[in-house]
């Protein structure tokens, strides 16, 4: 599987570091390509960065799921599913419904724009998400 191009992000530095999770197992459900995103993210474009925020993260899950041909219904419902809700207090569902809305909007259409390029890796890292079918008889 090919590596996404690394982008940054600009931090403040008086923040506590983020701590990036191990690699997902993939499993082929919506919620592990959520898993495959975050890690993606973290090990990426967050690799370096004090602190995590959340909201962010999740419009670049969205983004990545836009891109690779999710629908905004199935992102919301995946976004509610998946997301960190440690530390965070919102109504999940509008939040979820809200962050695919925004995926969706004139910030979504200049962020996929904008990551035109690395829309083929996070087609193989979907892929890579996806079940694992065993040979034999069908």
């Amino acid at each position: 599987m090919s590596q996404t191009p690394r982008v940054r992000e600009q931090t403040s530095p008086a923040r506590p570091a983020i701590r990036p999770m191990g690699r997902p197992e993939a499993g082929g459900t919506p919620d592990a390509l959520y898993e495959v995103f975050l890690h993606d993210i973290e090990t990426t474009v967050m690799r370096d960065a004090p602190e995590r925020d959340m909201s962010k993260v999740d419009f670049m899950i969205a983004i990545r799921l836009r891109a690779i041909g999710i629908g905004r219904d199935a992102i919301a419902q995946i976004i509610e599913r998946s997301t960190t809700r440690e530390g965070r207090r919102h109504d999940w569902p509008d939040y979820a419904r809200r962050t695919a809305g925004a995926a969706f909007g004139p910030a979504g259409d200049r962020s996929l724009e904008k990551t035109r390029a690395y829309h083929t890796g996070w087609a193989e890292i979907a892929k890579a998400a996806a079940p694992r079918r065993r040979a034999g008889p069908a």
